[in-house]
């Protein structure tokens, strides 16, 4: 056991550099001897066996799937944040703005470890509400595109931040590739997103569906279909309203076709809001039963993309108004 401090002559000197206290005394002087009978107290204080100060630490890596594109390709980029300190991390942002010569991205998805959470989104707000678990991480991977008038030979920096409110300041990773000559192909590509407006809805209530469609290739597509199979707890009939910017049109078709002949122009979007009913009773059957979990896929096909894309969405079943039980109400006079 290291000595820590000594008291002699009127100095104190003290060696923070072990977690163990021991005291050598020689007081001189009645002040002296008051000072060591404190010092004295302090070291029968208990003190937690085991005890570690929390620390607060995260690990950044921006990477990037090749070191150099063609004006059109289609660099791929994995984003990971991991909490390396021994305290849970909350209340977190990770961003990343493209920079000049990345156009907008083609996809953007993400990996949660258990024990993390956050809200998907895109450039420059990759995951907002982001939370880590001691030792656990986050990826985002995220396919962006060399722009069309990117310099030939320049190099193009990605930065990925992340905020935390526990950390004394921003992380930043850097990802760098370098602009070939030449040009690549064309490249149709979309986003689709679903989402539901709760997460438990009882017999007889609506959720609203949002589907939101963005052409985020670099060609025209057309010939779509919009299709989404609902679950046979709804009833009919179902709301659809529709919404186009910049220039995107389709037909209202009639389930399971929610929009057919779907034209989406490059950089176009559709957004679609369908409202169903959950049934009641027996309509419902076993779908419908107390805490069956309801899951919803809409799917779209177009001339150009040689695969349908999806999204999912997914709420839980509750317990029917006509299920509660009620307490009678006594009243004494």
């Amino acid at each position: 056991m290291k000595t820590l401090c000594h008291l002699d002559l009127g100095q104190i000197r003290f060696r923070p550099d072990d977690v163990d206290m021991s005291i050598s005394i020689h007081p001189r002087t009645p002040r002296q001897v008051a000072l060591a009978s404190v010092l004295a107290l302090i070291t029968l204080l208990p003190r937690p066996a085991g005890a570690i100060p929390t620390l607060a630490a995260i690990t950044l890596t921006n990477s990037v799937n090749s070191s150099s594109f063609k004006r059109g390709e289609r660099p791929v980029y994995t984003i990971v944040v991991r909490n390396t300190g021994d305290m849970a991390l909350s209340g977190g942002a990770l961003s990343e703005t493209l920079p000049l010569g990345l156009t907008t991205p083609v996809s953007v998805s993400a990996s949660l470890e258990t024990g993390v959470t956050g809200t998907l989104g895109l450039p420059p707000l990759l995951l907002s509400n982001l939370s880590l678990a001691p030792g656990r991480a986050a990826t985002i991977t995220l396919t962006a595109t060399v722009d069309s008038g990117a310099v030939i030979g320049s190099q193009i920096t990605s930065t990925a931040t992340v905020s935390l409110p526990q950390l004394a300041g921003p992380a930043s990773s850097q990802a760098v590739i370098t602009v070939l000559a030449g040009s690549a192909g064309t490249h149709p590509a979309m986003i689709v997103t679903k989402s539901v407006s709760g997460s438990v809805f009882r017999p007889g209530e609506r959720p609203v569906y949002t589907i939101a469609v963005r052409n985020t290739g670099d060609v025209n597509l057309s010939g779509g279909v919009i299709s989404d199979t609902l679950s046979s707890v709804f009833t009919l009939p179902v709301n659809v309203s529709i919404a186009y910017t910049s220039g995107a049109t389709g037909t209202i078709g009639t389930l399971p076709t929610l929009l057919a002949t779907v034209a989406m122009p490059i950089g176009s979007a559709l957004t679609l809001t369908l409202t169903p009913t959950i049934a009641t009773g027996a309509a419902a059957g076993a779908t419908g039963a107390t805490g069956a979990t309801i899951t919803n896929t809409v799917a779209i096909s177009m001339s150009q993309l040689t695969a349908p894309v999806s999204a999912t969405a997914v709420f839980t079943i509750g317990l029917a108004r006509d299920k509660f039980d009620y307490l009678p109400l006594v009243v004494r006079e």
